[in-house]
């Protein structure tokens, strides 16, 4: 499975800005959670990739 991770930035005037990470791909949450600890501490999962029949794109998000 392929999940999304964000990652928050704080500027030099102190604004907190959020970015989109890369994709991960893992067999569970847990182990996605894992592998972007690993890159960066600050990377969040924040949801997942997911099939579907009924999409007109194809794929659809899955918030976690």
């Amino acid at each position: 499975m392929m999940y999304l991770t964000e990652i928050d930035v704080v500027t030099s005037e102190k604004k907190v800005l959020t970015f989109d990470g890369p994709l991960i791909t893992a067999d569970s949450p847990e182990e996605a959670k894992e592998l972007a600890f690993e890159m960066n501490t600050d990377l969040k999962i924040v949801g997942e990739y997911v099939e579907s029949i009924d999409s007109h794109y194809g794929m659809e998000l899955l918030k976690l």
